[in-house]
């Protein structure tokens, strides 16, 4: 092909004076795969973009991917016309239009490319601190006026494990864990049973509080385990709590795992069996004497102790015991019922997405079911 300036070269395409061959192979293919590979030479590192400069990037896809592409198509097909009129052969010119139609789809996605280039990239770090913040939201641990015990309010959420462990490191002279909590990941709560367990803690719930679900889990670690006139122990079915399917769940196995746990914790067996036998969406409240049979409760609360968890909640030094537990069970009220018969959802499911009655189950370490 002769020598000829830019602008002539690119009027000669656009009116389809080049060869067929030359305005297909060159003209289209070659100058398209040479733009594609500068695009992906030109592409922002990993974890970055280019939103600081957005204008120019669209501009330059716009430019490169739209008016440049429609003078390739044109002189392409004009060139397949000449080849045409002078008696070439029809497959060079099919071959040259099915080119056509993938070279759209090719710069098309380039196009596309381009522009999420332009988009800016949530900062990882940032993303994560703020989802551990919101589920650390939805509890607290806070050490009563004299240390020596630690109210433990809210669900059970990923990251409270690690939380409880951060707050004993400070508080080295807790020696009790007064739980008020509608349960929540089943994974977590056996973290905290394992915690409570390892470092000899007591575990109660105050007068008017309550701790059902997975927390129960949690209150089965305590070294003595006691519980106010007032408080109460909800217990159900595991269920698996996600709105999609879920592979290689098994509430029954991890029923199974916290039964063992029970037990145990010297807990009879009459009382295991019927833990489980309420549905996810129901609760059932053992009275205290069943509680103090079954060996779930084992000790009095110190008479200093608050009594709940939270700040609203009165104080109270009556302290069920083995010996002193009324005949008569705390049976919980109409509107109690319909709270804890409420299933809660958990900010991120377990990998197995099981959840005991109102949250899901899970391993020592991972996120688990919600009991509630």
């Amino acid at each position: 092909m002769a020598i000829t300036t830019p602008a002539r070269y690119l009027a000669d395409h656009w009116h389809g004076r080049h060869r067929l061959a030359w305005a297909f192979w060159v003209n289209l293919v070659a100058l398209r795969a040479l733009l594609s590979a500068l695009q992906e030479w030109l592409a922002p590192a990993r974890g970055d973009d280019y939103s600081h400069i957005a204008a120019p990037v669209l501009a330059l896809a716009l430019l490169f991917h739209g008016v440049l592409f429609a003078w390739q198509a044109v002189g392409v097909l004009r060139a397949t016309g000449r080849y045409l009129r002078a008696g070439g052969p029809m497959a060079p010119i099919w071959g040259a239009q099915l080119g056509l139609i993938l070279g759209f789809f090719w710069s098309l996605s380039y196009a596309f490319g381009a522009w999420t280039m332009t988009l800016p990239i949530p900062d990882e770090a940032q993303a994560q601190a703020e989802t551990e913040a919101a589920r650390a939201a939805k509890y607290s641990i806070v050490p009563t006026a004299d240390g020596r015990s630690l109210l433990l309010n809210g669900s059970l959420e990923l990251g409270i494990t690690r939380a409880l462990a951060d707050r004993l490191r400070a508080s080295p002279q807790a020696r009790q864990i007064v739980l008020n909590s509608a349960g929540g990941n089943i994974f977590e709560a056996r973290g905290l049973n394992r915690l409570i367990r390892e470092a000899g803690l007591d575990t109660q719930v105050s007068g008017g509080g309550s701790c059902r679900s997975a927390c129960t889990t949690v209150f089965i670690g305590g070294r003595a385990r006691s519980i106010d006139p007032g408080g109460r122990l909800g217990f159900h079915r595991y269920r698996v709590d996600a709105d999609y399917a879920v592979l290689n769940a098994d509430p029954a196995g991890q029923q199974a795992r916290d039964r063992a746990l029970f037990l145990q914790a010297g807990v009879a067996d009459w009382f295991v069996d019927r833990m489980f036998d309420s549905a996810a969406a129901d609760m059932w409240f053992p009275d205290p004497g069943e509680l103090v049979a079954a060996g779930v409760v084992t000790a009095a609360a110190p008479a200093s102790n608050v009594a709940s968890a939270s700040d609203d909640t009165p104080a109270s030094s009556d302290a069920l015991s083995p010996d002193d537990a009324p005949a008569s069970s705390v049976a919980p009220s109409p509107d109690d019922d319909a709270h804890a018969d409420a299933p809660t959802s958990s900010d991120a499911p377990a990998p197995n997405g099981v959840r005991a009655p109102d949250h899901a189950p899970a391993t020592d370490n991972a996120p688990a079911p919600n009991p509630d």
